[in-house]
């Protein structure tokens, strides 16, 4: 079985998992229920966290506008958060990294700046992930938890944030001593990038480093700006289903669902997400209905949302340069 046939049948298992756990998921609490919820919604709160969901992409493809320009590779306003929610969208329903890919391939062509760009998609994701790990340390201090799962979460939070600065340092060194690419990074890479990565040794790593060093002030800004338009969106779902949660808390709710979507089981975490809120709603003593109800409106979000959004973007590029 070559690469391509084994990521194919990796989307597919990962889609029969989110079907079964879906499924499961309605058993437990009842389609008909779950959609009474979302019958009731409220659409003034709904149109107030599509502007803040907009600006979330907008903030967003703005940190990734930052990073190309740091390495000489500039993008339209209307042009990157058109590739930005496309390249999202795209991801959304495939595993992760060919989103991410989608991001680098309209640079790397025009300017034939592999490494470069390749490098900005990379510490574009790290930002992300940084920030993940912070919040989940930062949400130990939430009263509402356990001193056992304060410390859990404590402990999960400085092992990221140790990880993350021991493979900063680990790049670092590596692109100093101007060594080859490792296998294990290549094959995250599209193949046709192999042969200009191999003729720039260590480039890469070194473009991740010029990244770090010259937009993390403006690109942690970003990301803290992202995350808090990204709380205050969800805490307007939430409310227009008729619920209310303490702010510290949805946020961890919301830490731990980012989390779970990166983990390699279902597309785009679904089911395992629902699970997940249907166990944090019930901690503070919130329906089940409600919890899936609230997954199914990030459900919307991420795809049909974006999908107008990645319109809008796009028609709004085509009257820029016309």
């Amino acid at each position: 079985m070559n690469q391509r046939h084994k990521k194919i049948v990796s989307v597919l298992l990962r889609a029969c998992v989110a079907a079964v756990l879906m499924f499961a998921v309605f058993r437990r609490v009842g389609f008909r229920t779950a959609l009474s919820v979302l019958g009731g919604v409220q659409m003034g709160y709904i149109l107030a966290a599509l502007v803040f969901y907009f600006l979330m992409y907008l903030v967003k493809s703005l940190r990734w506008r930052f990073l190309l320009i740091s390495q000489g590779m500039p993008v339209g306003l209307w042009r990157g958060l058109s590739i930005y929610l496309f390249s999202s969208l795209f991801g959304a329903f495939t595993p992760g990294r060919i989103g991410e890919a989608i991001r680098v391939l309209g640079p790397a062509r025009e300017k034939g700046l592999y490494a470069e760009s390749t490098a900005c998609a990379a510490v574009d994701k790290a930002f992300d992930i940084a920030l993940l790990v912070v919040l989940l340390a930062s949400a130990s201090a939430c009263s509402l938890l356990s001193r056992y799962e304060s410390l859990v979460l404590l402990a999960g939070g400085l092992a990221g944030m140790g990880a993350l600065a021991g493979a900063l340092l680990l790049v670092r060194y590596l692109g100093a001593g101007n060594v080859a690419l490792p296998g294990c990074l290549l094959r995250l890479l599209p193949k046709a990038w192999h042969e200009p990565l191999h003729e720039q040794p260590g480039r890469l790593l070194r473009a991740v480093v010029d990244c770090v060093r010259r937009v993390w002030v403006v690109g942690g800004l970003c990301t803290g700006t992202f995350w808090l338009l990204h709380v205050v969106c969800h805490l307007l779902i939430l409310k227009s289903l008729g619920g209310s949660m303490d702010f510290g808390y949805l946020v961890l709710c919301l830490v731990l669902s980012s989390i779970v979507e990166f983990l390699p089981v279902t597309i785009c975490g679904l089911g395992t997400r629902e699970y997940l809120l249907i166990y944090l709603f019930g901690r503070v003593r919130l329906p089940e209905a409600l919890a899936v109800a609230f997954g199914l409106m990030n459900l919307v979000f991420t795809y049909a949302v974006t999908a107008a959004f990645v319109l809008m973007a796009w028609c709004l590029r085509d009257g820029k340069q016309g």
